[in-house]
């Protein structure tokens, strides 16, 4: 009986033990325990088939060696786990991850947890939260990738705005390479591939807006179109409109600004040469050689340049077709001026170069006619030349042949008179003396002594 009682006592505290133990809610801990209860009962029954040699050598025994096994196989659990948790990274930070953690942690930090809770916990709870976190993580960063990649293969790949979204959009991605808590899988997907696109559409919208501005200040250009500044902005223009990737700042700074600078300066200077040309063609239309056929022909060709440059016609450019005709109609006005001015000496040395046949009524007349011709400070040199000085010359040619041929007659009368047989009478030689004086007078341009 003492025997007897020893093992049951024996089997009692084993009993306890495994109880108490961590490895107490093992399966295998309750089914040895369970078995060693039923041993004890039967060998209080006097059953043959429990007796104190089972109760000792064996069923102790076995409930030991479970116990002893138990706590190797949830030793290899928990390593198993704690392997894990070490396999989270780069989603460590991952909601489900996380929540798979925390249950882990739960059941680790509790000593008497099996090796199955341990085992599901791991391989069932974090195993699939990771592996699915890291499937997604993949799947994000593909479709960051591609999002980065086609933004930068885009027309707004240039866009320094584009550029910046790209870069956050990277860093965030080797932030989340790092498992850093700050980049999760949604932040990459949901918030900076979505702020690429965003920045992708602004810098489109942006784009638009300049390459409208371009436009505008394309249609901006005439009645300057032509002019080379003008000219040399519109290609660089062309080929930045002609470039779909040229960006906000090449638009607007290098091209479109360029141009509108372009256009304003020439319309200043075309401004300043059509008051120029203005002020000339007033002052040529005001002038004494207005009536001179060179001054109208120089004031109509000003005219037709300034309205075909007007009308932004390539045959009327500011500088070669406004100020250069200009001046020309100046020069012309200039030209004339002394032309007319040596008319008039010209009519001058003719009303000096009238006697002795200043007198004579067509000489007179022709004379009164060309003063008049004169006193008119806008006469053309036409007018003066033709017919007025010329008229004078003529009629002082016709007064000088007429007055030759009267003075060879009156000396033929003289002579006559002379050599006949009256010379000596008085009334005679008065007659001779009379007309002496008379052509002697002539000749001194008397206007008592004319021709006829």
């Amino acid at each position: 009986m003492e025997d007897r009682d020893a093992a049951k006592l024996d089997a009692q505290n084993a009993i306890t033990n495994a109880l108490g133990s961590d490895q107490s809610a093992e399966p295998a801990i309750q089914a040895a325990i369970k078995n060693l209860q039923d041993v004890i009962k039967n060998a209080n029954a006097d059953s043959p088939d429990a007796l104190t040699e089972d109760i000792k050598e064996q069923k102790i025994a076995e409930l030991q060696t479970a116990v002893t096994a138990a706590a190797k196989t949830q030793e290899e659990a928990r390593n198993s786990a704690d392997d894990a948790k070490q396999q989270t990274a780069p989603v460590t930070n991952e909601p489900a991850v996380q929540t798979a953690l925390d249950e882990l942690n739960e059941v680790l930090n509790n000593p008497a947890s099996t090796a199955d809770a341990i085992k599901q916990a791991t391989a069932q709870a974090l195993t699939d939260a990771t592996n699915t976190a890291k499937a997604d993580r993949d799947a994000a960063n593909q479709k960051a990738d591609t999002a980065i990649s086609k933004a930068q293969n885009s027309n707004q790949g240039a866009e320094q705005t584009v550029q910046d979204a790209i870069r956050a959009l990277q860093e965030v991605q080797e932030e989340a390479a790092n498992d850093s808590a700050d980049a999760l899988t949604a932040d990459i997907f949901l918030d900076d591939i979505q702020a690429l696109k965003n920045a992708e559409q602004i810098a489109w919208q942006n784009q638009s807006s300049a390459r409208s501005r371009a436009e505008e200040a394309m249609d901006n250009t005439p009645a300057v179109t032509n002019e080379a500044t003008v000219q040399s902005a519109l290609d660089n223009q062309n080929n930045v409109l002609n470039n779909p990737s040229s960006t906000v700042a090449e638009i607007d700074n290098a091209s479109t600004q360029q141009l509108l600078n372009a256009t304003a300066a020439d319309k200043s200077n075309r401004s300043d040469a059509n008051r120029q040309a203005n002020t000339a063609i007033r002052d040529a239309q005001n002038s004494n050689q207005a009536g001179e056929p060179e001054v109208i022909i120089a004031l109509q060709k000003l005219k037709d340049a300034q309205a075909l440059a007007a009308n932004d016609s390539s045959a009327a450019l500011t500088q070669t077709h406004i100020i250069d005709v200009t001046k020309a109609l100046q020069d012309v006005v200039n030209v004339a001026a002394t032309s007319q001015e040596d008319a008039r000496q010209a009519a001058e040395t003719a009303l000096g170069d009238t006697a002795p046949v200043s007198n004579e009524v067509a000489t007179s007349a022709a004379g009164t006619e060309l003063n008049t011709v004169l006193n008119d400070p806008a006469a053309t040199v036409t007018a003066i030349k033709e017919p007025a000085t010329k008229l004078l010359q003529d009629a002082v040619d016709d007064a000088n042949t007429q007055r030759n041929a009267a003075n060879s007659n009156a000396v033929s009368a003289i002579n006559a008179a002379s050599a006949s047989n009256q010379a000596d009478e008085p009334e005679v030689q008065a007659a001779v003396q009379k007309l002496q004086d008379l052509i002697d007078q002539a000749a001194s341009d008397s206007a008592d002594a004319l021709t006829q």
